[in-house]
């Protein structure tokens, strides 16, 4: 009930300011947008993500709407803090990547990109907040920011394994096999994902080290077996 309770009033302040926005009430839309900010901030502690999407118009972003996102940017980035009252560092990055998706799904890349940007400033140390910063930047049209990004956290051993494997590809297609068979023996080292296990292989007869190559090539005929092994349902016998 109490979560019900603030998306409701979360909600209805930013459906004030999108009435606001489309009577060009600029005043009005940054003072209901400050609202919202500071009720979450304080009604959270600190965390979770700000969701101000439902303050922008729906349609194809002009020169208008640009206004509107980047006055939500500005109302997320000065509530960054560590004082009480404030929204953490990487909820703020969470927040902004929102507003970013939302510009490239209206007509406004390049201001996404300039979200992303942003965002990406303010991102800090490693975590997962990276993984939204990585999505904006596919959804942007930028590949190679987003690859970086996801490989940034592959070798924190903080990537989720089901995006190794395409991540690998992207790798080797800009980087070579070496470089992704190198990296897949890192994931191979906590995770049987097939795609590692074959690619960790390679590198291992690439360095000479036969041992560690029978030993990739006899985890991936295990999960081979055992994918082979058909169901046991319930038995019939009384």
């Amino acid at each position: 009930a109490r979560q019900n309770a603030e998306f409701g009033t979360s909600t209805l302040y930013c459906a004030l300011a999108s009435y606001a926005a489309a009577n060009q009430r600029n005043e009005e839309f940054n003072e209901w947008i400050a609202d919202a900010v500071k009720w979450c901030a304080h009604r959270r502690g600190g965390s979770g993500v700000i969701d101000l999407r439902t303050a922008l118009p729906a349609g194809e972003g002009g020169g208008e709407t640009q206004t509107w996102v980047e006055l939500l940017v500005k109302a997320l980035q000065g509530a960054s803090g560590k004082e009480p009252g404030s929204i953490a560092r990487e909820d703020v990055v969470r927040s902004l990547c929102l507003l970013g998706g939302w510009c490239s799904s209206n007509g406004l890349a390049p201001l996404a990109r300039e979200i992303l940007d942003q965002a990406q400033a303010r991102a800090g140390a490693v975590g997962e907040h990276y993984l939204w910063l990585a999505d904006l930047a596919r959804m942007a049209g930028d590949t190679a920011r987003a690859t970086q990004l996801e490989t940034t956290l592959l070798k924190e051993d903080a990537l989720p394994v089901p995006r190794v494997a395409a991540l690998l590809d992207e790798i080797e297609a800009h980087d070579g096999a070496e470089t992704a068979d190198s990296l897949a023996q890192r994931v191979a080292g906590y995770s049987d994902l097939p795609e590692a296990l074959q690619r960790a292989a390679r590198e291992a007869e690439r360095q000479g080290d036969e041992t560690a190559a029978r030993t990739y090539r006899a985890r991936l005929q295990a999960l081979s077996a055992a994918s082979a092994v058909p169901p046991q349902g319930p038995s019939n016998a009384r």
